[in-house]
C-alpha cells in the first residue's frame, strides 16, 4: 500500500571547490580545497611537469594524473563537488605568451566556463608561506632557481630560473653538473682529488669513472642529474673541500639572485621587514647549503623575516585559485 506523505526528490548536495597546481622539474601536485573554509580537502601528485625540460605532452600527462587524482580522492570524502576556480603555478611558464600556451594545454581538464589562472610557480610558492598575501619575495631551489619580488605596487620582479641552458646557479641540477665536472677534474689531474668521486659511484652503484661517464650521457632529464645534489650535501658535511667549496658557490648564487630583486623592487631600500619565502626541494630539507644560505641572509638581509618549510605550493596554488573568484 502506498504511503499519501508526499514524496521530495531532493538533488544530490554539490560541493564547490577550488583546484591549485603547482608544477615543478621534478614533481606535479594537486590540492582540491574548500573556498569558503580554505580548508584543504584532498591532494594528488605525478611527475615533473615544467614544460621546458620534459616538453608539452609530458607536462599534460603529468598534470592530469595529479589533477585525477585529487579529484577522484575529493569525491571520495565529499561526494559531489564542482570545481568553481583553478591556479595552475608552473615552472617554466615566464612570459605571457607561456601562460596563454599553458591555459590551452590545460583547459581540457576541467568543464568549460571553469576559470582557469596559470602563472608562475613563484606565485604559489610566496602565497604558500604568506597564508595566501602577494607582498614580499620568494626564493626558490629545486631542480631549477629563481628569485621573485612582489611589491606593494603590484610589481614584480624577478631574477635567475632562466633554465639549465642559463645555468640556474643554486638549483640541484647545478650544484650536481658542478659536482660532476670536479670528479672529471680530478680524474684527469686536471683538479684536486675529492671524495665526490667515491661517494657518486657508492651512491649509483657503480664501479669506476668510466661507468660513471656512461651513466651521465644516458637518455634522461635534468631532474635525473639534479638528484644528485643531495650527495654533494652529505660529502660536504664530511669535510670534503672540493664539495663544500660547490656549496659555498650555490649559497652566493642564490643570495645574488635575492639581492638582485629585492633591489628592483624597493625592499631593500626599505627599513621594513619583509617575508621571504624559502621554497623548492633543496631548501625544504635540512643541509649544509640551507644552513649556510640562513647564516648569510641574516647577515646580509637583516629585514628579511625568512618563511622556511612553508606548505606545499599546491596550497598556495588553492590559496590564489580562491582569490580569484
Amino acid at each position: 500500500m502506498e504511503s499519501d506523505e508526499p514524496r521530495t526528490n531532493c538533488p544530490p548536495k554539490v560541493t564547490k571547490v577550488v583546484v591549485g597546481v603547482d608544477g615543478g622539474g621534478t614533481k606535479t601536485e594537486c590540492c582540491v580545497m574548500d573556498p569558503h573554509m580554505r580548508r584543504e580537502i584532498a591532494r594528488g601528485n605525478g611527475p615533473g611537469s615544467n614544460v621546458n625540460s620534459v616538453g608539452e605532452l609530458f607536462a599534460k600527462a603529468s598534470v592530469e594524473e595529479a589533477v585525477r587524482m585529487a579529484i577522484e580522492k575529493a569525491r571520495e570524502a565529499l561526494g559531489e563537488i564542482q570545481v568553481v576556480s583553478v591556479c595552475f603555478s608552473m615552472a617554466g611558464v615566464n612570459r605571457e605568451e607561456d601562460s596563454a600556451k599553458m591555459k590551452q594545454l590545460f583547459k581540457g581538464l576541467f568543464p568549460t566556463g571553469v576559470p582557469l589562472l596559470v602563472n608562475h610557480d613563484s606565485y604559489a610558492a610566496l602565497a604558500s608561506g604568506t597564508e595566501g598575501s602577494m607582498l614580499g619575495c620568494v626564493l626558490i631551489s629545486g631542480t631549477g632557481t629563481c628569485a621573485v619580488a612582489f611589491a606593494g605596487d603590484g610589481t614584480v620582479h624577478r631574477a635567475s630560473g632562466w633554465g639549465p641552458m642559463f645555468r640556474d646557479g643554486g638549483s640541484s641540477y647545478e650544484v650536481a653538473k658542478h659536482a660532476l665536472a670536479a670528479i672529471a677534474r680530478a680524474e684527469d689531474g686536471r683538479g684536486q682529488a675529492t671524495q665526490l668521486t667515491r661517494s657518486f659511484l657508492d651512491h649509483l652503484c657503480i664501479e669506476t669513472t668510466d661507468d660513471l661517464l656512461t651513466w651521465a650521457y644516458k637518455p634522461q632529464q635534468c631532474s635525473d642529474i639534479a638528484s644528485l645534489a643531495p650527495v654533494v650535501f652529505q660529502t660536504a658535511d664530511r669535510g670534503d673541500k672540493i664539495a663544500n667549496s660547490i656549496i659555498h658557490c650555490a649559497v652566493d648564487e642564490l643570495i645574488g639572485s635575492i639581492q638582485a630583486v629585492l633591489k628592483r623592487s624597493g625592499f631593500a631600500d626599505s627599513e621594513e621587514n619583509f617575508p621571504l619565502v624559502l621554497a623548492g626541494g633543496v631548501l625544504s630539507h635540512d643541509s649544509v647549503l640551507v644552513r649556510r644560505l640562513l647564516e648569510a641572509i641574516k647577515q646580509k638581509l637583516p629585514n628579511a623575516q625568512v618563511v622556511i618549510r612553508p606548505r606545499s605550493s599546491c596550497v598556495g596554488a588553492a590559496w590564489i585559485a580562491c582569490a580569484s573568484m
